[in-house]
């Protein structure tokens, strides 16, 4: 499976206003994942280190899907994402294809 950043471009960044207390922020809104304690344990991790990498693969159902034009802004599209199975382990690469991962080897 081929990782996409999804890290705002400097361009991007310039059209969030910038306040004294809150510097710009790196990625977009709605892509930040939180994950308390149960969840944790559900996953069978313990809790991470601060700044360590992880893979995360996930199953999403598509809750929403819109696409509108106004004038000035042109088309804007959004689509909504409900996480409804995921796992998260040690970040080894992409030794493993998408199969091997999402069925156990069984792919």
């Amino acid at each position: 499976m081929k990782l996409h950043s999804m890290k705002l471009s400097a361009k991007e960044q310039e059209k969030i206003p910038e306040t004294a207390a809150v510097e710009r922020p790196r990625y977009p809104w709605g892509l930040g994942l939180h994950l308390d304690g149960e969840t944790l344990e559900k996953l069978g991790i313990g809790l991470p280190e601060v700044g360590k990498s992880l893979m995360l693969q996930a199953r999403v159902s598509v809750t929403g899907a819109m696409e509108q034009e106004t004038e000035g802004s042109g088309k804007q599209r959004t689509a909504q994402l409900q996480i409804t199975d995921m796992g998260i382990g040690p970040d080894e690469g992409e030794g493993q294809s998408a199969a091997d991962i999402l069925y156990d080897g069984k792919g």
